[in-house]
């Protein structure tokens, strides 16, 4: 047996108002969501056209930005450069002063002490002097027994005594130049 829900229409039949054809009947909800919709779309476009304008404003600003870091940073460039140029410029300045300083000291001395350096030259070379003439006597005694005069009066002591008669004058001039710089 057929049972029918109570909640349930009997099959086969049909209402007869659902014969004719309705036309849909917009309800005040569908108006009111197709309106908000609407809204909801001109919402849309005029958000992202506002996003578009935001965007382009931040991109002019964003350049401006930009090209004010870039002038900053080739004027610290600039700066460094000139304060690094201005350091090496200084210190090869000092380093050149200081050379030269140095090297002026360098020739006062050479002056003050070549003096004294021609001074123990020349004492060097009158004790060479002195070494031969008492080598020279030394074996003019030991050859022939001759007196001490005679020694001193032969033509080769002559020659080393007065080759150390002109170290001693030498001597005694460079002496009396170092007294006079002192």
């Amino acid at each position: 047996m057929d049972k029918v829900k109570s909640n349930q229409k009997p099959k086969g039949r049909k209402s007869e108002k659902s014969k004719t054809v309705r036309e849909p009947k917009t309800s005040k909800l569908s108006k009111i969501k197709k309106d908000k919709i609407d809204d909801e779309t001109g919402v849309l476009v005029e958000a992202a056209k506002k996003i578009e304008s935001s965007a382009k404003v931040f991109g002019k600003k964003a350049t401006k930005v930009a090209e004010k870091v870039s002038e900053q940073t080739t004027e610290i460039a600039e700066i460094t450069y000139d304060k690094l140029k201005k350091g090496v410029s200084d210190a090869f300045d000092v380093s050149s002063k200081t050379v030269s300083d140095m090297s002026k000291k360098a020739g006062r001395y050479i002056k003050k002490y070549e003096d004294t350096y021609e001074m123990k030259k020349l004492s060097h070379e009158r004790n060479k002097k002195m070494q031969k003439l008492g080598e020279h006597i030394f074996a003019l005694y030991k050859s022939k027994s001759k007196n001490i005069d005679e020694l001193f009066t032969n033509k080769v002591s002559l020659e080393i005594i007065n080759q150390l008669e002109l170290l001693n004058k030498q001597i005694v001039n460079i002496g009396r130049k170092i007294k006079r710089k002192i």
